[in-house]
């Protein structure tokens, strides 16, 4: 799984939209520098939603960060910190669920595998120091 070090690269216009229906508000698509997993976007939303309070919903989709409804000066100047924040925060724990996910893999192979049981006994027994 390794480490995902996810961050904001910019704005999409193909991912943004017009103002519409006498609305001054549209959606903002901020582009990420890489594919979000399904669980990395399901962390970040989470992260998000606590911090969130009354500004604009932003779900994190793919390669987006969808924000809606909002303005780009809004994104600007009051959720471009909060964005970042969730992010790191969700990076954080993107890890540990990694982490923690590789750890459960090794084991279950472990315990299924005599072959395995034995590499991870020697293994314990090794001074890598």
């Amino acid at each position: 799984m390794g480490t995902v070090n996810i961050k904001i690269i910019g704005v999409d216009l193909n991912a943004t939209t017009e103002p519409g229906g006498g609305e001054d508000s549209y959606m903002v698509g901020v582009q990420l520098s890489d594919r979000a997993s399904r669980h990395w976007c399901s962390f970040f939303n989470t992260e998000y939603r606590k911090v969130q309070g009354t500004k604009p919903r932003a779900e994190a989709v793919g390669t987006y960060i969808i924000i809606a409804p909002t303005t780009i000066d809004e994104v600007k100047e009051d959720l471009l910190p909060l964005l970042k924040d969730a992010i790191q925060k969700t990076i954080e724990q993107y890890e540990v669920y990694s982490e923690a996910k590789a750890k459960t893999k090794a084991e279950r192979q472990a315990s299924e595998n005599p072959h395995w049981v034995h590499i991870r006994k020697v293994e314990e027994e090794m001074d890598f120091s």
